[in-house]
């Protein structure tokens, strides 16, 4: 019997054996609770199709669909929320993973709340809000904003989703937040904050997509998607919202940048590209980023290993 109140939507991008892995570790609850699971593959070969027909071989509730062509992050993102009949879509990023009991404790709120959005906290966040409910957009947004990236933070009701096109925050990256954000302001019964470490990353992933491209995706996008939100978010939280993330995260602080230096990822060349995003997506001191900039990599390096010991790339 499939749950009608919950199901699990997962966008994947040549992730076959994560994926699996991850999935073997919540298919126990997900089989005793019938939950439904939608697999949107965007990925550039056959693998991740093959094991979840064997998945399905265990358990029949795993929808598989292949994106051919490939749709991208934002428009995956859409396409996955959009497959789901249940109540409530948990939107789980393909290298996450939902804590024993988790699915239950979901339940559990669905149950008991009427509220249009849940969102969990995650393991090593560390964050020191407690539980709420919040009917304010933007009181929200400048708690948790930051945090609602994590692709898996949120589960969303199905019926407070594509009401309005989401348009604006294609090519964005943060698609999923867009949604949130957007349906928030108009939202009845706003969101239920359970800060209860309900998923966790797995090691094995290696870096996260942006990993290679962190000045693009969380100065440039980042700063350019809060930016593009609607007039309902003052300006002032816009602005205190674009350096939550790097503050609460550590993305931008000395030892990152120091980190950057030295990898090759921060010179005068990067400095000069994203300079005008980097003010706003950090409360480090920019010219401190330039000064890192123009040093040579190796003090830097010696320099970090005294601060924060060895380095590894």
């Amino acid at each position: 019997m499939i749950n009608d109140r919950l199901a699990i939507a997962i966008p994947t991008y040549n992730r076959h054996l994560i994926l699996k892995e991850n999935l073997e570790l919540m298919l126990p609850e997900i089989m005793e609770h019938g939950i439904k699971v939608y697999i949107s593959d965007d990925s550039s070969n056959n693998l991740t199709g093959e094991m979840a027909s064997e998945l399905k071989e265990r358990y029949p509730n795993i929808e598989y669909i292949r994106n051919d062509p490939r749709l991208g992050h934002d428009r995956n993102c859409l396409s996955t929320l959009g497959k789901p009949d249940q109540e409530y879509v948990w939107y789980l990023g393909d290298s996450q993973i939902i804590c024993p009991g988790g699915i239950k404790r979901v339940l559990e709120v669905i149950e008991s709340k009427a509220c249009d959005f849940i969102v969990v906290n995650s393991l090593h966040r560390g964050i020191g809000i407690t539980s709420k409910e919040y009917t304010d957009a933007n009181e929200f947004f400048v708690d948790l904003a930051w945090h609602t990236t994590l692709t898996g933070a949120t589960i969303y009701r199905k019926d407070n989703l594509f009401r309005v096109s989401y348009d604006r925050y294609l090519g964005s990256n943060f698609m999923q937040l867009g949604i949130l954000l957007q349906e928030l302001l108009d939202s009845r019964n706003g969101i239920c904050w359970l800060n209860e470490n309900l998923i966790y990353g797995n090691e094995k992933k290696g870096g996260s997509y942006w990993n290679k491209q962190v000045f693009k995706v969380f100065a440039e996008d980042w700063v350019d998607f809060i930016s593009s939100l609607p007039d309902g978010y003052s300006r002032e939280n816009k602005v205190r919202v674009m350096k939550s993330h790097s503050d609460n995260t550590g993305l931008f602080n000395e030892r990152s940048y120091m980190a950057y230096r030295i990898s090759g990822k921060l010179d005068m060349k990067a400095y000069l590209k994203y300079y005008s995003k980097l003010k706003y997506a950090t409360s480090f001191d920019i010219f401190n980023v330039l000064l890192l900039a123009l040093t040579p990599r190796l003090l830097v390096k010696r320099r970090f290993e005294k601060m924060y010991g060895k380095f590894n790339n």
